[in-house]
């Protein structure tokens, strides 16, 4: 039993860096990256709390697909990088799903950018966008918060890099949104230097 607690507090935790902090501001745009993935698990759990969604797509049915259906349109981007071989599964069209094809090897990276009107959240860790990775697995996860009052220029500009390298794996219009998204990101957030940078 207390084995069974321990894992529903550390779900809650992984889960509950989707949700937006106290003065964010409308949602704007989500770009994720992933090895494997569970549409089901991003769209229903991730997604939903991103944007807001409070209805529940087991209980409430056609409810949730309208609010859904709402607050996704209202997206400049939601999409997911996943691994070439990992690419399917049930899913809204409200959402891209854009597949990493590496020249060599597999794309296992595991970052997640949000982006609210007023505030930027980026999860760097171990955890796939997967059941496992989110509720069974023991991972570990970085939170970066950016505003626009302070962003450290000095990790955001290599972050905003290195998800345009993944981006060039990829093909397609969904691609086009996703730099739209990172475009939005660069120009929003302040360019002054970090604290102790002359």
């Amino acid at each position: 039993m207390a084995r069974a607690k321990k894992a529903d507090v550390t779900q809650r935790r992984l889960l509950s860096l989707w949700a937006p902090p106290e003065g964010a501001g409308a949602a704007i745009g989500v770009l994720a990256t992933t090895f494997t993935l569970d549409t089901a698990l991003f769209e229903e759990e991730c997604l939903a709390r991103f944007a807001g969604v409070q209805s529940d797509p087991a209980r409430d049915g056609a409810l949730y697909r309208i609010e859904r259906e709402e607050k996704l349109a209202d997206l400049l981007c939601a999409a997911v990088v996943a691994d070439i071989h990992h690419c399917g599964g049930r899913r809204s069209l409200r959402w891209d799903l854009l597949a990493a094809r590496p020249a060599s090897g597999v794309m296992h990276a595991k970052i997640s950018l949000m982006a609210w009107s007023n505030h930027v959240r980026v999860i760097v860790g171990s955890a796939n966008l997967s059941n496992d990775g989110y509720r069974r697995n023991q991972e570990s996860v970085a939170l970066l918060e950016f505003s626009e009052s302070f962003a450290d220029r000095g990790l955001l500009v290599p972050l905003l890099a290195y998800l345009r390298e993944l981006l060039s794996l990829t093909a397609g219009p969904a691609r086009q949104r996703a730099e739209q998204l990172l475009q939005w990101v660069d120009k929003r957030l302040p360019r002054h230097a970090s604290p102790g940078k002359g």
